[in-house]
């Protein structure tokens, strides 16, 4: 049995007689059947309300039966109904991170609905007692929901002066970083609402895998830069994937 198998199946096996868990997951690479020697590990735990740090201590103490843990991280969230402990055993593949998030079970189900078409995110339900994972046949995002995330991006991407003030002080690493606010980031911000429009606001997480090849390529030339002639050399290609795209979600979110 592989590092990997046995991660998963001693969290399955310490955890799904807990009273006080209620649902086990997977997501990311497992959900999707994408791993690779690279992918980390993303569980999900649905958990009783006041008992989330006590079920993260039990992951950490199960993981440890495995072996010492050389990482331990815990990551603050704003609201109080999500939890998060990052671990690692030693001697396993460095990429063999076990994030492991905890939502609180008065959360619902909310954070917990999948599609069936949806490329970027679904389950590898371990054991579920309580029917908090739901997975729903596809449907579409609603305009209400699309529209002022568009805008926003035509309003980001129409402040050219912000870049192009810096191209003509020859500033490169402020223009840089305008190039990515103003250019880049709402072309890809308005190619996630194409494409990934449950997930518009991933960014560049596994951005490749998600957009076609085409796409991918053309926004690849946008980062060959090493001056600001080239950002300025770059504009005129950055213009035309933005109206493609923008002329799609025109069309898109007219219907």
């Amino acid at each position: 049995m592989d590092d990997r198998q046995r991660i998963i199946n001693v969290l399955k096996e310490g955890l799904q007689d807990d009273e006080n868990v209620y649902a086990l997951w997977l997501e990311g690479a497992d959900g999707l059947g994408r791993t690779d020697s690279f992918s980390d590990l993303d569980f999900w735990l649905d958990v009783e309300d006041g008992r989330e740090e006590q079920v993260l201590d039990k992951c950490q103490q199960l993981l440890s039966s495995l072996g010492n843990l050389d990482f331990i991280e815990t990551i603050e969230h704003p609201h109080r109904q999500f939890y998060q402990r990052n671990l690692h055993v030693e001697g396993m593949s460095e990429y063999l991170i076990a994030d492991i998030c905890v939502q609180t079970h008065s959360r619902g189900s909310t954070w917990s609905t999948f599609y069936t078409d949806d490329i970027a995110e679904f389950p590898l339900v371990l054991f579920d007692k309580a029917g908090v994972v739901i997975i729903l046949p596809p449907e579409k995002m609603s305009v209400e929901t699309l529209k002022p995330i568009f805008e926003q991006c035509v309003s980001r991407f129409n402040q050219r002066p912000r870049l192009t003030k810096y191209i003509k002080r020859e500033r490169f690493l402020e223009a840089n970083r305008y190039f990515e606010n103003y250019v880049r980031r709402p072309i890809i911000d308005m190619l996630r609402l194409i494409y990934t429009p449950r997930h518009y606001e991933y960014g560049y997480s596994h951005l490749s895998r998600h957009l076609p090849k085409k796409v991918v390529k053309e926004l690849e030339e946008l980062y060959v830069i090493t001056c600001v002639e080239d950002i300025e050399a770059l504009l005129e290609k950055a213009d035309e994937i933005y109206y493609d795209a923008y002329n799609t979600l025109k069309d898109m979110l007219s219907e």
